[in-house]
């Protein structure tokens, strides 16, 4: 016997052993696979991760919109029974099934670690099915299981029994609270709706034994004997049309419940990017003098760049945190502010680099013990270490390290006004705007109760969007026209920053359809009002129209750093050229392609697939851009409903249009302008 939810939009079902073995929308094709609701972890009996599932007798309890199942025992493989006490809940809403767990671990000597919830369990012959992921803004997982052996450990997990795709939101890659599955005109929306962004699991899981596929994310309560949580915020849905649909979904809520788009600054929505700079290595090389960087000003702006980003800009260099005195062997204080203001007179702007949570061990700061009582706690009491070797011209610093660090934890307040502290440097100094490096992630969770936070701190990166709210208003009341950035892309942090410098750049520009596709266009769609940076142009080794090209499809400000910001953008002079083209272009088209709307594929569409475009919108006026990944040329023509052509135009010169075609050779860039309603109607 069957127990059954069901409305005009879905319906929901489960057998009598409480498997979930019914999930559709108004399609009634069934999209899953017969598969327990739920999966805890334990840790018992010297044993840290032992799996359960349900087991034994449960209720099930139904009314007009809701289902409860209730669960008082849980196996484990090796048949041990275990006491735990689950309540799930699912109420449907118009077209969300919105998901409730309570949980009671009754197990003396036992921890309930980790709760597995809701299992989305895929059904096999489901068509072209991919899955879209929030790793580093988005990615497109295609063949989804085949492209599953991409996350094989070699054992390290147990890849015997799971594959898993898994990361941490909010965290270092995890970008937004959502997963998407995408079929044929149709897919699956699963989101976190969580106003207080808990750490979470996403996993994308195939099960080796029996040839599952399955979704879900992971919620770590770390439950003793006696205690109890409640989770929720869990959502399904099941929409028509394309991927937006979902990310709609996820952005409503977000508008509703906590976010505001921030008003940024002219002087960060006018520029094309900037040219990241390491002035001093972490290894003591000086490269990049203060009396330097006017030149280096020069050299950008031949590729239309007007912002100098400084990094290792101190005495200590990429190093000496929290310490920032500029260096006294250059003029100090007065030598760094008259190259501040050399830039500003060639009509550039400044960018001055502060970490946003290391701590070097060989500071002060950290000797005194403040820095040691500040940072991030490991489960055994032992400080969390990171290490970043970066070498000189020798051998050994590249493999054995100059420098060690340890993470502060956002509860502690005097951290924060550390960074306060900072931020009134960078004001003295004339920087245009002040960024805060790492600030937008978190490697690991704190374990120390000394902070007054729980533990482990499943809290940690609301607290440090808490943190840089603080720092924005603390900035922004003293100089509202100056910047605030942070690295890496995290919907909750990128709120209270006027850019986002990402962690890593799009991997593969030339992707032929297979395998894990990157797909920044998920975040910039729905957030299409923070502004991202790109990344990891270095050198000229390998075609970098590509890259640049996908800067402009994603409306992303150009981040130069050549040689890892060793030298300036003269040292790539074909570089530099293309990239004052393309820059070139996007001033021609600025009213929509910098300070328009990113649209993706939306009020568009195009008979060529081999093309890949976005869209922006202004006012009356709808752009296009095109570009070709492929070496042969391309033909394509572009439709735009309730819209007529107006002109086009390209950053080499080398797109033709026939008959209302575009031609494009190979790495060509291009946009086609449309407009709503024109007073002189223009036929392409």
């Amino acid at each position: 016997m069957n127990t059954a939810l069901a409305n005009r939009c879905m319906a929901l079902g489960f057998d009598v052993g409480g498997n979930l073995n019914r999930f559709h929308g108004t399609d009634p094709e069934n999209l899953v696979r017969a598969y327990p609701l739920w999966r805890a972890v334990m840790e018992y009996d010297s044993r840290a991760e032992i799996e359960v599932r349900p087991f034994g007798d449960m209720n099930f309890s139904v009314t007009e919109k809701s289902l409860s199942l209730e669960y008082s025992k849980c196996i484990s493989g090796k048949g041990e029974i275990f006491d735990i006490h689950v309540l799930c809940t699912a109420t449907m809403e118009q077209d969300e099934i919105r998901w409730h767990a309570t949980l009671k671990n009754g197990l003396e000597g036992s921890i309930l670690r980790e709760f597995q919830f809701p299992i989305l369990p895929l059904r096999r012959n489901l068509k072209k099915m991919s899955i879209l992921e929030t790793v580093n803004g988005g990615e497109r997982i295609n063949d989804v299981r085949n492209s599953i052996q991409l996350f094989r450990t070699a054992y390290k997990h147990q890849d015997n029994k799971y594959l898993r795709c898994q990361f941490v939101y909010p965290g270092l890659i995890g970008s937004m609270n959502m997963l998407i599955v995408e079929g044929e005109g149709s897919g699956i929306y699963f989101g976190r709706h969580d106003p207080e962004f808990d750490s979470v699991m996403h996993v994308i899981e195939y099960e080796q034994s029996i040839g599952q596929l399955n979704i879900f994310m992971a919620e770590f309560p770390f439950l003793k004997p006696g205690e109890q949580a409640v989770l929720d915020g869990f959502v399904w849905s099941v929409y028509n049309g394309t991927w937006h649909k979902a990310a709609d979904k996820y952005r409503k809520w977000a508008g509703n419940t906590w976010y505001t788009p921030p008003r940024i600054p002219d002087s960060i929505r006018f520029s094309e990017g900037w040219q990241r700079l390491i002035l001093k290595q972490q290894c003591g090389d000086m490269i990049r003098p203060y009396a330097s960087l006017p030149k280096a000003a020069s050299d950008a702006g031949k590729a239309l760049i007007d912002t100098q980003f400084l990094f290792g800009w101190t005495a200590a260099g990429m190093g000496g945190y929290p310490v920032y005195e500029p260096d006294p062997r250059q003029g100090g204080f007065a030598g760094l502010k008259k190259a501040v203001e050399e830039i500003h007179n060639q009509n550039g702007k400044v960018i001055l680099d502060f970490n946003g949570q290391v701590i070097d061990t060989d500071s002060e700061y950290y000797r005194s013990g403040r820095g040691q009582k500040a940072c991030i706690k490991r489960k055994n009491g032992l400080e969390h270490r990171e290490f970043y070797n970066f070498g000189g011209e020798g051998t050994w610093l590249s493999w054995f390290g100059n420098k060690t660090f340890v993470v502060a934890c956002p509860s502690d307040k005097e951290w924060c006004e550390i960074l306060k502290r900072h931020i009134d440097l960078a004001l003295s100094l004339g920087a245009d705007s002040i960024f805060f490096d790492q600030l937008g992630s978190i490697q690991h969770l704190c374990h120390d109760p000394s902070h007054g936070h729980k533990v482990p701190f499943t809290g940690i990166m609301n607290a440090k969007r808490k943190m840089l709210k603080e720092l924005r208003g603390y900035l922004k009341a003293k100089s509202p026209e100056t910047g605030i950035g942070i690295e890496i892309i995290s919907d909750q942090t990128a709120q209270y920053s006027d850019f986002v410098h990402i962690c890593v750049g799009p991997a593969n520009p030339a992707f032929d359809g297979k395998g894990i596709e990157p797909f920044t266009d998920l975040f910039k769609y729905t957030f299409p009002e923070i502004i991202l940076s790109n990344r990891d142009i270095r050198d000229e080794r390998s075609d970098f129209r590509l890259p640049v090209n996908e800067m402009i499809l994603l409306g992303s400000h150009s981040d130069v750093e050549i040689f890892r910001c060793r030298e300036t953008i003269a040292a790539t002079p074909n570089y530099q050229a293309y990239l004052g083209k393309v820059n070139a272009l996007r001033e021609r088209f600025r009213n929509t392609l910098l300070l328009g709307t990113f649209r993706s594929r939306l009020g568009y569409s195009l008979d060529n697939p081999n093309v890949r475009s976005n869209a922006f919108v202004a006012g009356e006026e709808l752009a296009v851009v095109l570009t070709n990944r492929f070496p042969e040329p391309q033909r394509v023509r572009v439709e735009v409903p309730g819209y007529v052509f107006e002109k086009f135009d390209s950053a080499s010169g080398d797109v033709r249009m026939e008959d209302g075609i575009f031609i494009l050779p190979e790495a060509a860039l291009a946009v086609a302008l449309f407009r709503k309603n024109p007073q002189k109607v223009i036929q392409p």
